[in-house]
């Protein structure tokens, strides 16, 4: 049988990047497991990140098996080699997949109530256990459901919820993955608005430090300047009280000491306050960048394959560039967001939120 290259491509092209997902689930999974720090134990953090990626790291691997569990001889699919029953397992992993995204929206809502809301580990560790919950049981249910009814079957890429089931495929999986990407993407905009808020406060009490001390540099001069007269009439009195002239020059001295230690302390204040403000504008140009990252990747993962879906739900054939997308993104899922909750958690750690 003759295959097209696009069919190879289908076939072909999601496994070395399903392979890059693994890499990265398996190194955060290492990291969280062997910390020195106990990480498993002490951080709601690291338990809800270590739920997802091992469940990433199952949905990656049936990810990169492709098309070879597809029932053999099955037509226009380039290397299935499998069967109806190795088809339904693959079917079933990849629904369980459903629960990666739930879970991100359950790291979402960790990064909410601790940054927003500014809860304290305690109080986290209260509602955690539905973090973990919600997406394993609703990953759970529903595959078990799809599998109980026999609606498994090839879908070209890799085995699925069947073609003929649209109601399922949108029910189960599309509708829930939107929902928590739209509810990742609020999350994250809230944190955002919120430092950028405190910001400006800042900001606007700098300024008004700014002022203030603007205003003292002010008086200080006027005082040099009467200070500079009074020199001046001491000087033409000097051969008549001459004693008096001394004391006048000390306390001149002394007040000239005075402004200049005044104007020095006004400038270092104000370095200091725009050293501040700095800092300020940039972690929060860090902020805006890192959630740009952790939303981008939500809406780069799950684009491609929501519109092959939507097209195909309409009956007609995707543009095949779209589908090579689908190919490349969906698979590797977990290679951008790891990138992103290394980012996140170093701002969290560094207390910038």
């Amino acid at each position: 049988m003759q295959y097209s290259w696009q069919e190879k491509w289908v076939a072909i092209t999601p496994k070395p990047f399903a392979i890059l997902s693994m890499i990265g689930s398996v190194s955060i999974i290492k990291h969280i497991i062997t910390s020195p720090k106990h990480l498993v134990r002490t951080s709601t953090f690291h338990r809800i990140l270590l739920g997802l990626s091992i469940l990433d790291l199952t949905t990656s691997f049936v990810v990169f098996l492709g098309t070879w569990p597809i029932p053999k001889d099955t037509p226009n699919v380039y290397l299935a080699s499998g069967s109806d029953q190795t088809c339904t397992a693959q079917g079933f992993w990849i629904q369980l997949g459903v629960g990666v995204p739930l879970y991100n929206a359950s790291l979402s809502v960790y990064y909410f109530l601790v940054i927003f809301k500014g809860w304290k580990e305690h109080q986290v560790k209260k509602v955690e256990p539905f973090m973990h919950i919600l997406p394993i049981l609703f990953a759970l249910t529903t595959s078990i459901i799809v599998a109980a009814t026999g609606n498994y079957a090839s879908s070209n890429v890799w085995c699925w919820i069947s073609m003929n089931n649209n109601g399922m495929r949108f029910g189960f999986f599309y509708i829930p993955i939107w929902a928590a990407v739209l509810l990742v993407t609020f999350l994250m905009a809230s944190i955002y608005c919120k430092f950028l808020m405190q910001e400006r406060k800042t900001k606007k009490y700098t300024d008004s430090e700014e002022r203030i001390r603007h205003r003292q540099s002010e008086l200080s001069g006027l005082e040099e300047g009467n200070s500079n007269k009074l020199r001046l009439q001491s000087s033409k009195l000097q051969s008549i009280r001459t004693s008096q002239t001394i004391g006048n020059d000390r306390r001149v001295s002394t007040l000239g000491a005075n402004t200049r230690l005044q104007s020095t302390v006004g400038q270092t204040v104000g370095t200091r306050n725009s050293t501040i403000s700095a800092v300020r504008s940039s972690h929060s140009s860090k902020i805006a960048a890192q959630a740009l990252w952790y939303v981008g990747s939500f809406y780069l993962t799950f684009l491609f394959p929501s519109w092959t879906r939507i097209v195909q739900m309409l009956g007609n054939q995707p543009p095949f560039a779209v589908v090579a997308c689908f190919t490349i993104f969906f698979p590797m899922q977990e290679s951008p967001r790891l990138y992103c909750f290394v980012l996140c958690y170093h701002v969290f750690n560094m207390k910038t939120w």
